[in-house]
């Protein structure tokens, strides 16, 4: 069996098996039927020349293998097999070339020993050319099988006119050997030509398939590359470019929807002293631990954010300024309870945060600078709690007192 592989993979080894099986059935498939007409025609022409129920037996014996291939590319046509079953295939094809060429063998042998007439060899020797040609182009794709068939049909056809003493007999087992080299050369031209157009779509198919994993690939990081330029690289939150961004969508939502959105900044207690104390690489592992919190806490449709250094926010849209009260008193107590422990020392993080609603027509820097004030405030007030800018604004301390941090990137 001539099976040849591409240098790259084996995977080239099972496309060009399955290109090669497919090709056999197909041209079966397509020439199966020219094979009954050839068996009468061989049939009327010997008719007079041979025992009629001799002929019978062997044109029976035509028709029981061609039965077989006809039922075997029926099998074929409508189990669809996939690649790892090709090779039971293929045997079955090397089966039914063999009970073929056994067929034709016996119909030859027949015609030779019962003394037949030089008409009737000659008829014979027409009919194994015409099998032999058609067998050349249906299993042109695998040399093997090729091979097999046209030297059980043609060599003893050849041995059997040669040890005639009739010239013109032995002249024609010569040309019946020239006939087997010829349709055996045609055979492997034609295998050639098939195998390389086999190896040529198989690697077309692997450069697509490589092509589309690089595509892929390539996918993936863009949307890794577009996600670092609104993450925050410690954290994973949002950046304060992408808070600004979130905000002035919100902010277009609540006017256009008329629903409430508020606004919270937030600030951990000493944070400072924690990086003095353990590390910066122990306050990188309290940032991501408040990080984690917010996200557990806080609603899904709810924006947080790495505002800068030790402070988040937090965007809540549809949300009063009571319930966003509420919703941040619950995280400033979760945080306080959380359990960090850094270096086998138990760590006690507070966190202070201001929340602000949003006001009809302000710009998104008056909502932060109020969230920012009421944030200061809970510090002064001792830190560890939730401060709103109405708060504030009832008389706690004037607006000029707070220096507002409003750089937007």
């Amino acid at each position: 069996m001539n099976i040849r592989p591409t240098p790259s993979s084996t995977d080239s080894l099972h496309g060009t098996r399955t290109d090669q099986v497919k090709h056999m059935y197909d041209m079966s498939a397509s020439l199966i039927f020219l094979e009954p007409v050839g068996y009468v025609l061989v049939a009327r022409l010997l008719w007079h020349d041979l025992a009629h129920d001799l002929l019978s037996y062997w044109i029976s014996a035509l028709f029981l293998s061609w039965l077989f291939g006809l039922i075997t590319n029926r099998r074929f046509t409508l189990c669809k097999p996939e690649e790892k079953a090709h090779s039971q295939w293929l045997s079955l094809k090397y089966f039914h070339a063999s009970l073929c060429s056994i067929s034709m063998t016996a119909g030859s042998m027949l015609v030779m020993l019962t003394d037949a007439s030089t008409t009737s060899i000659l008829v014979v020797c027409m009919f194994l050319s015409m099998a032999s040609a058609i067998t050349s182009i249906i299993y042109s794709a695998v040399r093997g099988v090729l091979a097999l068939y046209n030297a059980m049909i043609w060599l003893p056809m050849s041995v059997m006119l040669l040890m005639r003493d009739d010239e013109f007999l032995m002249t024609l087992g010569i040309g019946c050997l020239v006939c087997m080299a010829a349709m055996l050369l045609i055979g492997q031209r034609l295998n050639q030509y098939l195998i390389a157009g086999f190896d040529s779509r198989v690697a077309h198919s692997q450069a697509v398939q490589k092509l589309a994993t690089s595509k892929s690939k390539l996918e993936k990081a863009l949307i890794a590359t577009r996600g670092l330029a609104f993450r925050d690289e410690l954290t994973g939150l949002y950046n304060r470019r992408q808070l600004w961004t979130r905000m002035e969508q919100e902010q277009a939502r609540s006017e256009a929807m008329r629903h409430p959105l508020c606004f919270a900044l937030m600030d951990l207690d000493h944070f400072k002293q924690i990086n003095d104390q353990f590390g910066h690489p122990a306050g990188d592992v309290v940032l991501k631990t408040i990080a984690q919190l917010a996200l557990e806490e806080f609603r899904d449709r709810d924006v947080v954010s790495r505002y800068g250094g030790e402070e988040f926010a937090v965007i809540l849209p549809k949300t009063s300024l009571s319930e966003a009260e509420s919703s941040v008193q619950r995280f400033c107590k979760r945080v306080a309870e959380a359990h960090i422990v850094l270096e086998d020392s138990p760590i006690q993080t507070t966190i202070s945060i201001g929340v602000t609603q949003y006001r009809r027509g302000e710009q998104i820097k008056d909502t932060i600078a109020r969230a920012d004030q009421a944030l200061y405030h809970a510090k002064r007030k001792g830190r560890n709690q939730v401060m709103s800018d109405f708060d504030v604004l009832n008389g706690l301390t004037s607006l000029d007192e707070v220096t507002i941090r409003l750089d937007k990137d």
